[in-house]
């Protein structure tokens, strides 16, 4: 019998775990569907007063930190590893290698393999960093309004036309 009582608050343990999980998770939707609207509604009054959306300059400017982020990161990490590597490699050398045996040529050409990787990525990356074009902190000039738009866009025959009817 206690096996069966464990057994079931157990279960009604993860019943419930999942349950408020569950509810943790539809209260983030709600929450972040309240701010999508927001942001659309935002969005769309801006317009209509004729200022131009900024959505494209935040996601410019998102995406080259992103690539700046990734050309760093590649430009730290390979160099990281080959060294780490080409250590490793002469530890294992200096470790395993037989009297009378000299491995200062090869210690040497590896240590040369390795110094001509790790500059690559490292002047690569640096490369790619200076070439990603920057951000510019100047919005766009804005834009006619909706309703601007409209009178300029009819013609003067359109309008007669109108005015005859």
């Amino acid at each position: 019998m206690d096996g069966s009582v464990v057994g079931l608050f157990g279960a009604v343990g993860t019943v419930a775990l999942f349950a408020f999980l569950a509810f943790a998770v539809w209260i983030d939707y709600q929450k972040k569907k309240d701010e999508r609207g927001s942001a659309l509604q935002e969005r769309m009054k801006a317009l209509e007063y004729g200022h131009p959306p900024l959505d494209a300059e935040i996601a410019r400017a998102r995406a080259y930190a992103s690539a700046a982020w990734a050309a760093g990161l590649i430009g730290l990490l390979v160099p990281i590893v080959i060294v780490s590597l080409a250590v490793a490699g002469t530890i294992v050398a200096v470790l395993y290698h037989h009297e009378g045996e000299s491995i200062g040529g090869a210690l040497i050409v590896a240590w040369s393999i390795a110094g001509v990787m790790v500059l690559v990525p490292i002047v690569l990356s640096l490369n790619v960093i200076r070439r990603l074009p920057r951000p510019t902190g100047e919005a766009p000039p804005p834009r006619a309004s909706a309703r601007e738009k409209r009178t300029d866009s009819t013609s003067a025959e359109f309008q007669e036309k109108r005015l005859e009817l």
